[in-house]
């Protein structure tokens, strides 16, 4: 009997021991891993919100200069005047264009829309709840993400100088990826000048 209790007890202490490694060693990484991530992203939005401010419309209204004929491996394949997004019952005088990789097609919408307006237009890119399905949406800053049913995408992104872009894909990639190489093509901004090199000495 002692020594099935003796056994248990050495059992129970190996254990202990374990446990407390693990929060000394395992613990504090985890700690730091999570800090990494939280300034990652703290980086990241200070970053997008840099650009955001700094983006410049291509001109006053828009016009065919604002969908360029290829975003990176993306070709144009239609664009022209809109008056809203009919399946979003946005009823909005703008543009509207198509871009295709592949299979993938992404649309895109853009639309003046104030600091007051910009609210309007969020709530009305939400789905309706009541429509059944499967709904993940998040938004950070001036941008939000809904995914309805797995595959069908709408991003929003609006640019503090007073316009609204809605970026959609159904069946296909997510068009997080294509927004930002989209909107550097079409800002309007000037690009900051690379410093020159200094100039070689002089031979004696």
């Amino acid at each position: 009997m002692n020594r099935k209790l003796a056994i248990g007890c050495g059992v129970a202490l190996l254990l202990f021991l374990i446990g407390v490694v693990a929060l000394v060693v395992v613990v504090p990484k985890l700690i730091h891993k999570g800090l990494d991530v939280v300034k990652n992203a703290m980086a990241e939005e200070q970053r997008l919100t840099a650009f955001e401010n700094a983006w410049t419309p291509p001109s006053a209204s828009p016009d065919a200069s604002w969908f360029p004929e290829k975003v990176g491996v993306w070709r144009l394949v239609t664009q022209g005047a809109a008056t809203g997004v009919a399946r979003l019952q946005i009823e909005r005088v703008g543009r509207y264009g198509k871009y295709q990789f592949g299979a993938d097609v992404v649309e895109v919408n853009v639309m003046a829309a104030n600091d007051d307006e910009k609210h309007e237009l969020f709530s009305r890119a939400q789905p309706d709840p009541s429509s059944g399905g499967t709904i993940v949406s998040t938004s950070s800053g001036n941008r939000s993400s809904i995914r309805l049913n797995g595959d069908d995408y709408t991003r929003c992104w609006w640019m503090p100088k007073g316009w609204f872009f809605i970026f959609h894909s159904h069946g296909g990639s997510d068009p997080k990826d294509f927004m930002e190489p989209y909107l550097k093509a079409i800002d309007a901004a000037p690009v900051a000048a690379a410093p020159s090199p200094e100039p070689a000495p002089a031979l004696k």
